[in-house]
């Protein structure tokens, strides 16, 4: 009680320097008071912008990753892993409960991979890791098992174990099986590189999202647009409306093939230029993500995109005028950075 009252006084009596600094507080007092926790920890997002707010937030979370609450634990993984992403050097010491996290059975499915993405970012300070990953491949759900795969990839560079783990499931019987390691081995890019006859051979799956994901991993891996393009065009072409992988009992995700392709035809560039016309039609989806998915490939893949979009902004559709404006701003703030 005594230190509530002391950490009170102290929220009342500083000015914080920083943005972080009176949520760091907030969160030192919902640990006291064990109360507040999930609304404590959301109110820290503005402030892992600055690596000491970082430095200072990671001793907290990682005891809350055994919280007796399920959606504690789930907010301070999603919290670890965007400060990974910002700032991975206050975690490096950090790995062995990260790890421990990872391999308890009470971790919930969402936690646990976040908490792999961030042994994924750390790499070779995460090696102690490997077995706990290694376990996830044998014992967790499908897109479980497929993120400890690529995350054990990325972490031990000499071992092709999960690779071929991977590789195995894109033959699996399962599609959902067969999308997520398509998926994680678009992640791997070049790392994958011995996955690409499996690949080759699954551009023909039954299912959308396996030919999707499949696409984006051969890019990632050849840099050669031949056949991947004319797939993802005759994709789009053929259901672009009907994009939605349903979840399934044993998984919560969902993924959207038609977002995938197009994407994917974004990051190819100029050599996508066959997929134009159906990028185009793709502005008139009554989905305004695949709207700005398309607009933004688009741009990546014409000649003069600031041209393009000048075009747009006279277009009598509003929605194309205001996603075209929108943009222009973006890459003109791009520019200025």
């Amino acid at each position: 009680m005594l230190y509530s009252l002391m950490v009170i006084a102290g929220a009342f009596l500083q000015t914080p320097e920083m943005p972080g600094d009176a949520a760091v507080v907030d969160l030192r007092i919902a640990i006291e008071r064990d109360e507040n926790l999930v609304a404590a920890i959301s109110g820290l997002h503005p402030g892992i912008a600055e690596e000491d707010v970082s430095r200072e937030i990671v001793p907290l979370l990682v005891p809350l990753l055994s919280d007796r609450r399920p959606r504690v634990r789930i907010e301070a993984a999603e919290l670890l892993r965007l400060i990974a992403d910002n700032h991975p050097n206050p975690l490096a010491d950090e790995v062995e409960a990260i790890a421990a996290a990872v391999r308890s059975a009470t971790t919930p499915a969402s936690a646990r991979c976040d908490l792999m993405d961030v042994l994924a970012i750390l790499r070779q300070e995460a090696v102690d890791s490997c077995d706990d990953l290694r376990f996830v491949i044998r014992h967790g759900g499908v897109y479980e098992r497929t993120r400890a795969a690529v995350a054990l990839a990325q972490i031990d560079m000499d071992d092709d174990e999960a690779v071929d783990q991977l590789i195995v499931w894109l033959n699996s019987s399962a599609a959902e099986q067969r999308w997520t390691a398509a998926h994680g081995l678009s992640v791997l890019g070049s790392r994958a590189e011995k996955a690409g006859p499996a690949l080759a051979e699954a551009l023909r799956d039954p299912h959308p999202a396996v030919r999707a994901y499949s696409c984006r991993a051969m890019w990632r891996i050849s840099q050669d647009p031949m056949e991947i393009v004319q797939v993802l065009v005759d994709d789009l072409t053929r259901a672009p409306e009907v994009a939605i992988v349903r979840p399934t009992s044993t998984s919560s995700y969902w993924i959207d093939h038609v977002v995938v392709a197009a994407t994917t035809l974004g990051e190819i560039g100029p050599a996508a230029g066959a997929s134009t016309a159906t990028l185009l039609r793709l502005l008139d989806s009554a989905d305004v993500v695949k709207q700005r998915v398309a607009l933004r490939s688009l741009v990546r893949i014409v000649d003069e995109p600031e041209k393009f979009l000048g075009e747009l902004l006279n277009d009598s559709r509003s929605h194309l005028r205001e996603l075209a404006d929108d943009e222009l701003q973006r890459i003109r703030a791009d520019r200025t950075e």
